[in-house]
């Protein structure tokens, strides 16, 4: 006989039960971080510039997502390099976007065309 089908108590399966939790928890856990890692993998971020309209496009397999802002909402293009990644952030009306996971050659010369193309002359790596 197993352990659950000789608990005849409410008490006695509620012991199981609990006994049961953590490794619940630790599954949900991996899975959501697992499913979160898989999805960032499969997405594809785009950036257009032109016509006075800014655009940035992220696609995740059928899900897509797009924030059209007019050129000039586009306050701060940032470069943040560090040693666990190199992102590049995007400050438009408050609000800031990040785009990470990149080179940092590619990651200086993105920076550098998005202030090129929008105007700015306070532009990262030296543009």
């Amino acid at each position: 006989m197993t352990a659950i089908s000789r608990a005849h108590t409410k008490g006695e399966l509620l012991i199981y039960g609990v006994y049961c939790l953590p490794f619940t928890a630790f599954v949900c856990i991996w899975f959501l971080l697992g499913t979160h890692i898989i999805l960032k993998r499969l997405s594809s971020v785009e950036l257009s510039v032109g016509g006075g309209i800014f655009i940035w496009r992220q696609q995740t397999l059928r899900w897509a997502r797009e924030t059209r802002v007019r050129e000039e909402d586009v306050t701060a293009v940032i470069e943040n390099i560090r040693w666990y990644g190199k992102t590049l952030k995007l400050t438009v009306k408050g609000k800031t976007y990040a785009l990470g996971d990149l080179l940092e050659d590619d990651l200086k010369s993105l920076a550098r065309q998005i202030c090129d193309r929008l105007g700015m002359l306070d532009c990262p790596g030296g543009a």
